[in-house]
């Protein structure tokens, strides 16, 4: 049995809070609805959720599983293609992402939570941007553009993910998103830094009292993001490069040579080498030359055992007061950002979601909406793998690759008649001779 406090978070639990999200969708058809929105949009994400090749080859499995479509999807009939991706085209893209809300007061109320707070500084959010398509010919109203020099025209969607890194654990949890897309009346290119305004003033109004710290790269280093991460009473740990803070490492740069820099030297192993970290850092820094704010700067050398080859070179901008106490774990916490690139999007792109796969780019959210769904199918493998209390844990497991383990389960829902989904993970796990 499931235990009392994991209970809101079990696949069964997390997809009847989507389907309580597609019940609140607003539809979008004056006429025709012959297939209910909730049909259509459930349609959708299990195709996320199952990690399907492609929008055909996920069609033909409905038409092969049609024993399966009502118990395992909870679908009274599954609307044509055309139907659903005309009806995702137009789901306004806040609504949807309110799902994400819903699961972290789920496991806020679970006590999940608090497993992925760090001791020193809070949750961890990293930020990240990334491309989700591409292309010459295709495109729709709300694309980014690209011109060249000799005529020719890019089109391009990009997204803004925002992560919950586990402060010990290799686990990056979706938990936002933005998309870096054009905005309602402006002529004007989105970019990824108004989009992380927008998500920060988003999320902000619904997670108002989390003890949060913003992992982020260079790109967000910079003054008006900072002000307006203090103004929600967040903190920050930055990627800070030299060629976009001139000023700032001038002044660094005096200090060091008048000997003012605090330096601290540690040996460490990372498994049987050997490794030399020289940490150097200062406090009440400007971040840029006029009107600045005051910002804690530190730098991570890393050396091989001999101290004469450079491994890594590391530098970050805080608002946490940099001390001998607390140097180590802060810049671990800032180099856990990575997570959102191997843990996320890296996984996101080549490990079954096929998140730069195109299933169809309609006129206006269409694109959006799958690559919406595919973070949200995402954070609810991660939860399952997290946690470890149900069999699709064992399953993801069990096979030599997440994607392999995917591809069994539509394998079984193809050619096997189940009544739950936990008979069906069964047959994944023991084969279909354990009935």
């Amino acid at each position: 049995m499931v235990p009392q406090m994991k209970r809101k978070l079990t696949q069964t639990a997390l997809i009847k809070s989507i389907e309580k999200r597609a019940f609140c969708l607003e539809d979008p058809r004056a006429a025709n609805r012959h297939y209910p929105l909730k049909d259509v949009f459930m349609t959708s994400f299990w195709m996320c959720f199952l990690n399907a090749d492609s929008l055909s080859s996920y069609y033909e499995d409905l038409q092969k599983a049609k024993g399966n479509v009502k118990s395992l999807l909870g679908v009274r009939e599954v609307p044509c293609r055309n139907q659903m991706c005309n009806v995702l085209d137009q789901i306004p893209l806040d609504q949807l992402s309110l799902v994400f809300d819903d699961i972290l007061k789920r496991m806020d109320r679970s006590g999940v939570l608090n497993d992925f707070k760090h001791s020193r500084f809070g949750y961890l959010i990293a930020l990240d941007g990334t491309q989700i398509s591409n292309s010459k010919k295709i495109s729709c109203e709300n694309c980014c553009q690209k011109h060249h020099k000799d005529g020719r025209v890019q089109y391009c969607h990009s997204v803004l993910n925002a992560m919950l890194i586990h402060p010990s654990q290799d686990v990056a949890l979706p938990v936002g998103d933005e998309f870096i897309q054009r905005q309602d009346g402006r002529k004007r290119q989105d970019c990824e830094r108004n989009a992380a305004r927008r998500w920060l003033n988003a999320f902000s109004k619904q997670h108002k009292i989390m003890n949060m710290t913003i992992l982020a790269d260079d790109l967000h280093c910079n003054q008006p993001f900072i002000e307006a991460l203090e103004s929600k009473g967040y903190n920050y740990i930055m990627t800070c490069k030299e060629g976009s803070h001139k000023y700032l490492y001038e002044w660094i740069e005096a200090q060091r040579q008048g000997g003012d820099l605090q330096t601290l030297t540690l040996t460490k192993y990372e498994g049987n080498r050997k490794r030399i970290y020289q940490y150097e850092y200062v406090n009440g820094v400007d971040i840029r030359e006029h009107d600045a704010l005051k910002g804690n700067y530190v730098k991570l050398t890393i050396k091989d055992a001999l101290g004469e080859r450079n491994l890594g070179t590391f530098a970050y901008l805080t608002n946490y007061k940099i001390s001998t106490k607390n140097i180590e774990a802060l810049v671990d916490a800032a180099r856990r950002r990575w997570k959102v690139e191997n843990e996320g999007h890296n996984t996101l792109k080549t490990k079954g979601y096929n998140f730069d796969r195109n299933y169809g780019h309609g006129k206006k959210n269409l694109r959006q909406v799958m690559a919406l769904m595919k973070l949200i199918a995402m954070a609810i493998h991660v939860l399952i793998d997290y946690l470890k209390q149900e069999t699709l844990a064992r399953v993801r497991k069990s096979y030599t690759s997440i994607k392999k383990a995917m591809e069994g389960i539509r394998n079984l829902f193809r050619i096997k008649r189940c009544k739950s989904w936990e008979e069906l993970y069964k047959y994944a796990l023991f084969g279909l001779d354990s009935s």
